[in-house]
């Protein structure tokens, strides 16, 4: 053993002192490689992991109903119908859909008023009973059903109000004094009920048509849930038309009412998920992972393969005194693993410093390593398995001659030999190519959809969510802005622009002619001048030519769905069709345009001012709203925000998946080029005495530089001819996932090739040149 310990720190240290350049740059970039991987993992890991931190997961079901899809939104009277006539589904809790944001407003100890904005919502106590909520402080119940009462996470009850205790504290919101109730223990970011602050106030309505709500229920195990969303259709509270609406869709062999698991809530597409995973996205990201960390491996395999030259006299003389075959390629295999594990090792530094940067923020998860423990063990005993891996082959091929045949002259470039390491490297180029060419696609869709028309006027345009102080004085606060000569236009509407989330999800019958159609659709409800602000245009009809409530336009798109030809004669909900208006984007363009009903609504429509402003006079126009908002709502923070702004951030997830694979394949190229920047300083070491024979003979720098560049040359072009219909496969995939889609140019995949070309020639070109331009004199002397 001690033998074997010191002939392995021996060759450890030899390997870096004859070949030091070409051991650090593998080393440095296993190291990427592995903190790269530890990185993807945790961030995979906090996927596949989402909603398990609740005691009872196994046995929480979220109910939904099938409407051309199943959805999760529910009337909050339904719940107790429910229970009252199943009682296997007497265990349950309601939140509400989407939630919304509010103002509230703190009395600081200066006396300085501080607003803070957060997402509140609706919820009852058996979400908390449901899901075992941890309550720090105070009286959850109270705070779910009493009025005026708030149920706090902790990190906002600290950012209120520091260290004190948040319970019996009063703030103010939306004009209304409010004390906070209870304190819970924030949840973790990977979970479907959110840390936001809830409050009975915080409901929507208690009609049966206002389907804003989630049920969820704690079923026991064993029981037959699709059973039970049968015998839901049983309840007697449910309207007639329910009914016949279940019993079309049954016909149509889908179970009208469904319960999904609570685990697979979060990958599911349906039930109408704001914040639902992309579980394509996710298996990419651990596919470039494990991609990564197999170019690493292969750097790897080719160094320990380009080696051979020097260390099988070594090895065969170590055998000539007795070594075993055995025993010299343990050590072989054991050096790899030492090499990887030293890797792996510098890898979790790098996570560490990376933790302080913005990328924790990018892949949406802390990256520190002593709060993945789990995770870091597993990438340990991956890279004691790359160094297997690594080892194995070097070592039975470095040991496998007989040493009278090895003294006598090198055997490591063997056919065999050779072969293996151009197919390692054709496998690296494969995957640099094929991910360079991923991220130009990704960026050309981003932009696409970036510059794709909205098809409404949306420059220079702010708008702010207005309250009960500010609203009750609309009219003089809209008169007032508009005797600025830097103030174009004032609209408003009940939800922001392009935000899915806030906008009315009706289900509801629709008059059509005499015949009486079930209808889901999106409406929203506007202004007056709503559509001349936009620059929305009318097809037919008439838009809203005075301030009627309940008058109703429709787009296009609402009547090729539903293969209407007289929009005129639609009633829906009591708001009666005058119009249809051209289809624009309402929403980012990875979604087709939707049905769509704009609608007039006095009492439901004043919640965001839409201002379009002088661009000339931007600062000015800032000021003079800011002062307006104070002096007719002192109660108001005077926020406003640019629409451009908010609109960019509705492409968030799809710009940070371009930099995520901008950054990955980056390293992986990266990698690569470590690798074939590696072999090639070995090589032209190793044929020195190879160059300096071939200049002596007359052989000019370019033709040495060609013979020294030209294998990598041809390699690239094998690769490129395997990567391109690799990469156009899945990228034909990913664009599947957008409504409008950037086409498959072939430019892209000639433009990756080249520079990958240009990449790998400016990286290998300065050794090959200074190799070809070295003294033959004494180089053929050091021989």
């Amino acid at each position: 053993m001690r033998n074997y310990l010191r002939l392995i720190i021996r060759n450890f240290v030899d390997v870096l002192r004859r070949s030091r350049s070409a051991a650090l740059l593998n080393i440095a970039g296993l190291s990427v490689a592995f903190a790269v991987f530890t990185v993807i993992l945790i961030r995979v890991n906090q996927e596949y992991s989402y909603n398990t931190c609740f005691r009872n997961a196994d046995r929480i079901y979220r109910l939904e109903f099938w409407y051309e899809g199943y959805d999760a939104g529910v009337p909050l009277p339904m719940a107790g119908m429910i229970s009252r006539s199943v009682p296997e589904l007497s265990k349950v809790g309601v939140i509400q859909y989407y939630g919304s944001e509010a103002e509230f407003t703190l009395q600081g100890e200066d006396g300085e008023r501080l607003f803070y904005k957060e997402e509140v919502a609706y919820a009852d106590t058996g979400i908390v009973e449901i899901f075992d909520i941890p309550i720090v402080a105070g009286d959850a119940h109270a705070a779910l059903t009493e009025k005026h009462r708030l149920l706090l996470p902790l990190r906002i009850a600290r950012k209120w109000f520091g260290n004190e205790n948040a319970v019996g504290k009063n703030v103010r919101c939306r004009d209304v004094e409010m004390t906070v109730a209870a304190v819970y223990q924030d949840l973790p970011e990977n979970s479907s009920i959110k840390n936001k602050v809830y409050s009975y106030d915080f409901n929507s309505g208690l009609q049966m048509n206002n389907w804003n709500y989630v049920q969820f229920y704690e079923i026991s195990p064993g029981t037959d849930v699709q059973a039970l969303g049968r015998k839901i259709l049983t309840v007697p509270e449910f309207k007639e038309e329910f009914r016949r609406k279940y019993d079309e869709v049954r016909k149509a062999g889908k179970e009208l009412v469904q319960f999904r698991p609570l685990k697979e809530i979060y990958f599911t597409e349906e039930g109408g998920n704001t914040d639902g995973g992309n579980r394509a996205f996710t298996l990419l990201l651990l596919v470039v992972g494990g991609l990564i960390l197999s170019v690493a491996l292969v750097n790897f395999v080719n160094f320990s393969i380009a080696l051979s030259p020097v260390r099988m006299q070594a090895l065969n003389t170590q055998r000539t005194f007795g070594a075993s075959r055995t025993f010299l390629r343990l050590c072989i295999v054991s050096e790899a693993v030492l090499f990887s594990f030293l890797a792996f090792v510098i890898g979790l530094l790098y996570c560490y410093f990376l933790n302080t940067t913005g990328l924790s923020d990018l892949i949406k998860v802390s990256v520190y390593s002593a709060k993945h423990i789990g995770i870091c063990f597993l990438v340990a005993g991956i890279s004691i398995l790359t160094g297997l891996l690594a080892g194995i082959y070097p070592a039975f091929y470095m040991t496998a001659f007989s040493p009278a045949l090895v003294l006598k002259g090198s055997r490591a470039l063997s056919p065999h030999g050779v072969y293996l390491r151009k197919t390692l490297m054709v496998f690296q180029f494969v995957v640099s190519l094929g991910l360079l060419i991923s991220v130009i696609f990704i960026y050309k869709q981003l932009n696409m959809m970036k510059m794709r028309g909205w098809g409404i006027d949306k420059d220079n345009v702010v708008y702010l969510k207005t309250n009960k102080e500010l609203s009750s004085q609309r009219s003089a606060f809209f008169t007032e802005l508009r005797r600025a000569p830097f103030i174009r236009d004032i609209t408003y509407a009940s939800s922001r622009f392009g935000e899915e989330s806030s906008m009315d999800s009706w289900n509801s019958a629709a008059w059509i002619g005499e015949n009486k159609t079930w209808l889901t659709v999106r409406m929203e409800f506007v202004a007056p001048n709503f559509l001349s602000f936009w620059g929305i245009r009318i097809k037919e009809g008439e838009g809203f030519k005075d301030t009627t409530s309940y008058r109703a336009l429709v787009n296009e798109t609402f009547m090729k769905e539903y293969g209407l030809k007289d929009p005129f004669s639609v009633n829906y909900s009591g708001h009666q069709v005058k119009g249809v208006m051209y289809d624009f984007n309402y929403f980012t363009a990875q979604y087709a345009i939707q049905p769509l009903i704009l609608s007039v609504m006095e009492n439901r429509s004043d919640v965001y001012y839409y201002i379009r402003i002088e661009p000339s006079a931007r600062e000015e126009a800032l000021n003079y709203i800011r002062e307006n908002i104070q002096h007719f709502a002192h109660s108001h923070s005077g926020e406003i925000l640019f629409l451009d702004d908010r609109l960019q951030m509705m492409y968030e997830e799809e710009s940070r998946l371009g930099w995520l694979i901008s950054l990955f394949g980056g390293v992986t190229i990266l990698i690569a080029l470590m690798g074939v920047y590696g072999l090639v300083l070995f090589n032209t070491r190793f044929r020195a005495k190879e160059i300096g024979i071939r200049k002596v003979n007359g052989a000019t720098i370019s033709e040495i530089v060609r013979m020294l560049n030209g294998e990598s040359l041809r390699l690239i072009w094998v690769a490129f001819v395997i990567a391109c219909p690799v990469a156009w496969f899945f990228m034909n995939y990913y664009l599947q996932n957008f409504a409008y889609r950037t086409g498959l140019s072939a430019w892209v995949f000639l433009l990756s090739g080249i520079i990958m070309l240009l990449i790998v020639v400016l990286t290998t070109v300065w050794q090959s040149w200074k190799a070809a331009n070295a003294n033959p004199v004494d180089v053929l002397k050091n021989e």
